[in-house]
């Protein structure tokens, strides 16, 4: 199924859940996949793969909790760890962590080796990212590098900023650009991601793009097409000149990005078929 088609689906998933909510008198008309909770998490196939909601009664766990603050990298690991420890999946612990649901697009990028799988120069930043690794994939990093030290200036200033990269300059002499979420439209359910670029006041972030993915399809489009257009040039050869290879290396991490997409896309409508059947019984 195309990206279209299942975007669509996805829209239509949607309004079913609110008008299944409405019929049944409990008028959820603003209900997002953000905000329903389910029981039990189904993949695409149907079958049952993880369970919500796992009591958390460990007094060592409530310590960890009440101690961890996203201005300090080293306690949101421990919490992290905990949970995995106790059987949460990383979508429940990042939601524990920061109490929001983040968008599939995430999980569906670090599930695949994080944004270097695309083959760009791209700085990912600690959290969420690294909280998102659970054991059998080594496990969330107990100690940070310098990326948190810029992730904490942003926040210091704009505690609602979730940075998730640092995207180089394009040329030479440009800025460096941060891409984040924003903790309340994630409790919105909006994937919207916003740039900053290194120079600006965090407060300045202005919207890019509908979600981090449909962002980075677009910049690397942008790149794909620079690059054609320097390979047929006359003056192109020589040290530091683009070739064919660059350019088919630069479409094959657009056609990664676009399964990403796919994938990210099949998710999220496998969950909204949950939640369907979820509403349409409570309805009943």
């Amino acid at each position: 199924m195309t990206a279209s088609l299942e975007q669509a689906e996805g829209k239509r998933l949607q309004e079913v859940v609110e008008q299944v909510q409405e019929n049944g008198g409990h008028r959820t008309t603003h209900l997002s996949l953000a905000e329903f909770r389910l029981c039990e998490d189904e993949d695409h196939e149907g079958r049952t793969v993880a369970s919500w909601g796992a009591a958390m009664s460990s007094d060592a766990v409530d310590r960890l909790r009440a101690a961890a603050s996203p201005d300090d990298y080293t306690s949101m690991a421990r919490l992290a760890r905990a949970l995995y420890e106790i059987g949460l999946c990383p979508r429940d612990v990042l939601r524990e962590c920061y109490g929001v649901t983040f968008p599939e697009e995430l999980f569906v990028i670090a599930d695949g080796g994080g944004l270097k799988q695309l083959g760009q120069t791209i700085s990912c930043t600690y959290q969420p990212w690294k909280l998102a690794v659970p054991p059998d994939r080594g496990s969330p990093a107990a100690m940070p590098n310098s990326m948190a030290d810029i992730e904490l200036r942003l926040r210091a200033v704009d505690p609602d900023l979730m940075p998730l990269a640092v995207i180089p300059p394009a040329v030479f002499g440009a800025h460096q650009w941060f891409v984040c979420y924003r903790l309340s439209a994630l409790r919105a359910g909006r994937s919207t991601v916003f740039r900053l670029f290194g120079t600006s006041d965090p407060g300045a972030a202005l919207a890019c793009g509908d979600s981090l993915l449909e962002l980075l399809h677009r910049e690397h489009a942008k790149v794909v097409h620079q690059l054609e257009k320097e390979l047929r040039k006359p003056y192109n050869w020589g040290a530091g000149s683009v070739d064919d290879e660059d350019v088919e290396r630069a479409y094959e991490s657009l056609e990664r990005i676009e399964e990403l997409q796919r994938q990210a896309s099949e998710r999220q409508n496998a969950r909204l078929r949950v939640t369907v059947r979820h509403a349409e019984a409570a309805g009943a």
